[in-house]
């Protein structure tokens, strides 16, 4: 129900700018590169239910229509406490490369490719007894993602991603995120 919610929201949004903002994303004045700050929410298996995201991408044309680039990615998951006063806490961080090729002209705004790199899981549990039990691993991460923006003003597009990561580490969750996306171009 809460994922059905998020597609219909996130869906309404990219609607939404593409009504007010109709020219291409990659129109005249736009650079070859960008920096965007990412926020959103991930979906993780296993039952680990709804988290905020928040990541960095920096990325230029490599060669048209493909653009190349680094992000890094945190995910919180929080934390639990239980009556008897253990509590349990961490994060899922995803760093890397992402290879997308852009659709324009004929979708503008419309991008579709890969992340990979490196996934880095940790959790901390504390005890009443004062105990504290630190546990992190790191892996390799990849996934497919799809990207969708819009022009806002000349230097600058509003949209959003879907991104899944499929980690390597056995005990880390996989991710569904949908975030939203503001591109400085230059």
């Amino acid at each position: 129900m809460k994922l059905r919610r998020l597609k219909s929201t996130f869906a309404f949004a990219l609607l939404g700018t593409s009504l007010i903002f109709p020219s291409g994303a990659r129109a005249a004045g736009l650079g070859d590169y960008y920096l965007s700050p990412e926020a959103g929410f991930a979906i993780l298996n296993a039952g680990a239910g709804l988290h905020p995201s928040f990541g960095l991408v920096f990325a230029g044309r490599l060669a048209s229509p493909l653009f190349l680039g680094a992000f890094y990615n945190y995910i919180p998951y929080g934390s639990v406490s239980s009556p008897n006063g253990t509590s349990v806490s961490g994060s899922e961080k995803f760093y890397g490369f992402q290879l997308l090729y852009d659709f324009s002209p004929m979708m503008n705004g419309f991008m579709a490719g890969a992340r990979a790199g490196f996934s880095s899981v940790s959790t901390q549990s504390f005890t009443s007894a004062g105990g504290e039990f630190d546990d992190s691993s790191t892996g390799l991460g990849w996934g497919p993602m799809l990207s969708y923006d819009r022009p806002i003003s000349p230097s600058f597009t509003f949209g959003g991603e879907m991104v899944i990561m499929l980690p390597s580490e056995s005990h880390a969750p996989n991710v569904f995120e949908l975030i939203a996306t503001l591109k400085w171009w230059f």
